[in-house]
């Protein structure tokens, strides 16, 4: 009841325990860990390091149980499950990105995207806001490839620009960034 009236939700529905009732918001919903008997709990992760405006988490496609994080303002680290943090970025596009601090702005690092091969030809995508040649406002999709000799660093020089498309408000920016496989043959021949 605080989180909702914190939020100001008025259909319960969303809410604990009304959710766990609802079959239509929790059809996909997957209790594979708990903390407590019949309690699907989230418990602080990482929380000795501060972290700037992150919107992005996911593990690779590969056998490491390594966990993304990605900031806002472009960094990309790598945590353990165990909440510890590699001391530097995976990736540092912060030069590169566009942003502000200003509350609302919607740019920045807005997704990343593992190829389904990963964990063998370790590729990924990622999906930006930043300026052209000329220093307009734009989204770029690129490709890049992890270190050949650290698996935990991004081989900055392989980057590869995918699209790039005029972006010239500062809202409106998001969504994400994700492979989808229609005919696996012909688009892993093209990716």
């Amino acid at each position: 009841s605080d989180f909702c009236s914190a939020l100001s939700i008025s259909d319960n529905d969303y809410c604990y325990p009304e959710l766990l009732t609802n079959s239509i918001l929790n059809q996909e919903l997957r209790d594979t860990s708990q903390t407590v008997e019949g309690c699907l709990c989230l418990e602080p992760f990482g929380q000795t390091y501060q972290l700037s405006n992150p919107l992005w988490l996911r593990s690779p496609p590969d056998d490491t149980r390594r966990i993304f994080v990605a900031e806002q303002q472009g960094f990309v680290y790598i945590y353990h499950q165990n909440g510890t943090r590699l001391p530097e970025p995976f990736l540092d596009l912060s030069q590169v990105v566009l942003t502000s601090r200003s509350k609302g702005d919607e740019r920045g690092f807005l997704g990343m995207a593992f190829h389904p091969q990963f964990s063998k030809n370790q590729r990924f995508f990622i999906y930006i806001s930043a300026r052209d040649k000329n220093n307009a406002e734009i989204v770029r999709i690129s490709e890049f490839t992890v270190d050949g000799n650290d698996a935990n660093k991004v081989n900055k020089s392989s980057e590869k620009v995918m699209l790039e498309i005029s972006q010239p408000y500062w809202n409106h920016n998001g969504g994400e960034v994700k492979l989808m496989i229609f005919n696996k043959k012909n688009l892993l021949q093209k990716l």
